[in-house]
This record gives C-alpha cells, structure tokens and sequence, in this order.
C-alpha cells in the first residue's frame, strides 16, 4: 500500500514589520520541550527564546551593524579558544536549556570541554541542557536594558560562573558573577576587560564593539 505524505498544516501570522511571518504547526503545544523545538526549527530565521514561565521573546533577524558586533564578540572567544581554552564557543543560533526550564540564547556563549563531554550524544542535537560557564549579552539600538539586565542576573542564578553584558550605547560593561555584587564598568575600564580567572588569558575588547556603535551612528 503506497505511503501518503501529508503536507503538515501551518498557521501563517504576521508578527513585527509588514511582510515578516511567524509559522505554527496546529497542534503544537509550546509548553511541551518537542513542540518549542519543532516551532523554533520552522522559524530558524527567528531568534526565539522561553522564560521560565513559558514566555516566549521573538527577535527579527539581526539589523544593520549588529551582527557585525555579534561577529567581532565571537571571533575574540574563537580566537581565544583555538589558543588553548579547552572548550567550545558558541553564537546566538545555540539554545541553552537552564534548570529553569527556560531556554535562552545568549549573543556569545562558551562551555568547558569536560561539560560538553558530558553529554549523551542525542542532547548534543538539542537544546543544550547545559548552564554555559560564560555568557556575553549586546544590548542592541532598540533593546531596553531593563530586560536585559533581568536576563544577566537570570544566567547568574542559574550558576554561569561570568556574564557580561555589553551596551555600545553607553559604553558601559556589567560583570556578573555568583555571590558577587555585580559591576558595572565605565570610561577606560570598560573598553578592555580581564575574564580570569574564569577564561584563563582572555580579554575583552570592548572598545573594538564600542568602535564598530559608533560607525553605525
């Protein structure tokens, strides 16, 4: 007997500017970890993430000069970590899955060797259920800092050992760390910023992303 292949059935809804849509299969219950994967998989062009609460944050695809910063942010954890950093970096397209239950991508991420090696090889093809040991947020031209910053203290408590957020727009650096008061650094402090002891030989270059703000002006 043939096999028949049915078309799965979409809901097509505008979302943000005129001409952008988002798909959901009917049947889909977000709630359920399957489901959110299979609407994040029809919306790859999208960066979606979900608060512990089941909230989704939809972002249209990076603008303008943005993904020039997220792309001078990796180059340097790359770069530093084909030196010897005894991990992986990953870019805003990875999915963290934290203890929460919420699952977020950060603009930068890196996660120890022996952390990856943990896991089965069918959570390497998921989101990663693994909390990073370093995060870096860039608050884009359009981005409130107060969501922001609640997503920083949200890494934080969910045991990343260093988060950074980065805002071109005031060119400032909030540090977070676990059972530290968190920081934030201005003026020459926050152009160039020591990340040991939690990436041994690491320095971000602020400045360089700062640089690249200004161009776009």
């Amino acid at each position: 007997m043939p096999v028949i292949e049915i078309t799965p059935r979409f809901l097509r809804f505008p979302y943000g500017e005129s001409g952008h849509f988002l798909l959901l299969r009917e049947g889909l219950d977000l709630a359920r970890t399957a489901d959110f994967a299979q609407f994040c998989g029809d919306n790859a062009e999208w960066r979606i993430e979900r608060s512990a609460q089941g909230d989704l944050s939809i972002e249209m695809p990076t603008k303008g000069f943005v993904g020039a910063q997220n792309a001078l942010l990796n180059y340097q954890l790359v770069a530093w970590s084909l030196r010897g950093g005894e991990g992986l970096v990953f870019d805003s397209s990875a999915g963290f899955t934290l203890p929460s239950g919420a699952m977020r991508s950060p603009d930068g991420a890196w996660v120890h060797s022996r952390r990856i090696e943990a896991l089965s090889e069918k959570e390497k093809t998921e989101f990663l259920p693994v909390v990073p040991d370093f995060v870096v947020e860039i608050r884009s031209l359009t981005d409130d800092r107060g969501p922001l910053e609640t997503k920083m203290r949200e890494w934080r408590m969910a045991g990343v050992r260093l988060s950074i957020l980065i805002d071109p727009k005031e060119r400032t650096l909030s540090v977070f760390r676990p059972d530290v008061p968190e920081q934030t650094l201005t003026g020459p402090e926050a152009l160039q910023l020591d990340c040991s002891p939690e990436l041994p030989g690491f320095t971000l270059d602020a400045g360089a992303i700062f640089a690249i703000h200004s161009a776009s002006l």
